[in-house]
C-alpha cells in the first residue's frame, strides 16, 4: 500500500522545545515520532531508533509551522535551487567543516509548500587526515597544468570508502556521490539564485579554480577563508566530490526512508536526470557514481585539506615556486 503520510509538526514553539521546558513541543515531538514509526513500519531495531530520534531530536524546530523561517534564523542557507523529487535543498555551512554525524544533518529538505520533508548529510569522498592551515596558491606561480596533474593525482589516490554512520540500516541505507561540483551564489536567500554544476572534467574544475583565486569577486571556500563559514567571507564552492544520503522523516516515502527523491516533491520543478551530468549545471547523480559508494570526512574539510595537499605535492613536484 503506498503511503504518503505527512509527518511535520504544526505550531512547534522551537525554542522551549530546544530548552525541553515547553509540554506542548514535547507532546507534539512524540506524536510526530510516533507517526514516523506508524508510516514505516514500527519494525525498528533499537541502534536504528536511536539514529532516528536524534535526527528527529536535532531539526523539530524546523518541522513547525515556520520551520524554513527558523531554519533560515538558525543559520541554514539554500544549497540548490528547487528540484523535481527533492524540493529545495537548504544546509547548515558549520556542519560542513564536521565529519557527519546521525544526529546532525548537514541539510534539510522543504517541499513547495514550505514543509520539512528531508534530510540529508554530506562527507568528503576524498581524504583529509587533518584539518589543514588554508594554502594561498597564487595561480601566476604555479603552471595550470601543474596544478591539475597534482590534482588529478590527488582524486586518484586519495579516495576514501562510503560511511558507516547508518550501518544498522545495512543496505537501505544507499550513499550516492556528486564529483567535481561547483556552487555559485551560495549564501543568497533566494534558492532561485543558486548556480550548480557537476561532473566537472578534471582540467575545468582546476580552470574554474584558479580563475575563482585569480578573481576578486570571488571568494571561494574554503580556499580563501578562514574557519569561520558565515555569510560572507564565502560566494562560492569548489568540491572534488562528496557523499550525499537523504532520509525522509517529514514524509514517508514509497520507496524507502533512504530513497534519493520522492515521487510526490516538487513535481513540477526541474528534473534532475534530464540535465546535468555533463556538468551543463545541476544537482544530477552523475551515471558513474555507484549508489553505495566509497567515503567519509566532511566535504568543506575536505576542501580545506585538498589546497593543503596540493600545495605541498607541488611544492614537492614542482620544486616550488
Amino acid at each position: 500500500m503506498k503511503l504518503t503520510k505527512k509527518l511535520a509538526l504544526v505550531g512547534l514553539c522551537s525554542s522551549g522545545f530546544v530548552l525541553g521546558i515547553d509540554l506542548n513541543a514535547e507532546a507534539a515531538y512524540i506524536k510526530s515520532l510516533n507517526g514516523f514509526y506508524d508510516a514505516y513500519g514500527n519494525d525498528f531495531s533499537q541502534a536504528e531508533q536511536e539514529i532516528i530520534e536524534g535526527a528527529f531530536n536535532s531539526v523539530m524546530p524546523f518541522m513547525a509551522e515556520n520551520g524554513k523561517q527558523n531554519a533560515i534564523e538558525a543559520g541554514f542557507r539554500p544549497f540548490l535551487f528547487p528540484l523535481k523529487g527533492h524540493g529545495e535543498h537548504l544546509f547548515f555551512p558549520p556542519a560542513l567543516i564536521e565529519t557527519a554525524v546521525p544526529s546532525t544533518p548537514t541539510g534539510l529538505n522543504f517541499d513547495e509548500n514550505g514543509e520539512l520533508v528531508a534530510v540529508f548529510w554530506t562527507q568528503s569522498k576524498y581524504s583529509v587526515s587533518e584539518l589543514l592551515e588554508l594554502t594561498t596558491i597564487d595561480p601566476e606561480t604555479v603552471s595550470p597544468e601543474a596544478f591539475l596533474a597534482a590534482y588529478s593525482d590527488y582524486k586518484e589516490n586519495e579516495q576514501l570508502d562510503v560511511p558507516s554512520i547508518f550501518e544498522p540500516f545495512g543496505e537501505e541505507a544507499s550513499w550516492h556521490s556528486h564529483e567535481n561540483t561547483d556552487f555559485k551564489n551560495i549564501g543568497t536567500l533566494d534558492s532561485e539564485d543558486i548556480e550548480f554544476t557537476q561532473s566537472l572534467s578534471d582540467q575545468e574544475f582546476v580552470n574554474r579554480l584558479l580563475t575563482a583565486l585569480s578573481d576578486d569577486t570571488i571568494v571561494a571556500a574554503p580556499y580563501e577563508q578562514d574557519s569561520n563559514l558565515g555569510y560572507p567571507p564565502f560566494n562560492s564552492l569548489l568540491v572534488p566530490g562528496f557523499y550525499m544520503i537523504h532520509a525522509w522523516l517529514g514524509l514517508e516515502n514509497p520507496e524507502s526512508l533512504f530513497a534519493n527523491t520522492h515521487p510526490d516533491v516538487a513535481p513540477n520543478a526541474i528534473d534532475e536526470h534530464l540535465t546535468f551530468e555533463d556538468g551543463s549545471g545541476g544537482h544530477g547523480h552523475s551515471p558513474h557514481s555507484p549508489q553505495s559508494v566509497p567515503e567519509p570526512a566532511s566535504f568543506l574539510g575536505l576542501l580545506t585539506l585538498t589546497l593543503g595537499f596540493i600545495g605541498s605535492t607541488l611544492k614537492r613536484k614542482l620544486g616550488t615556486h
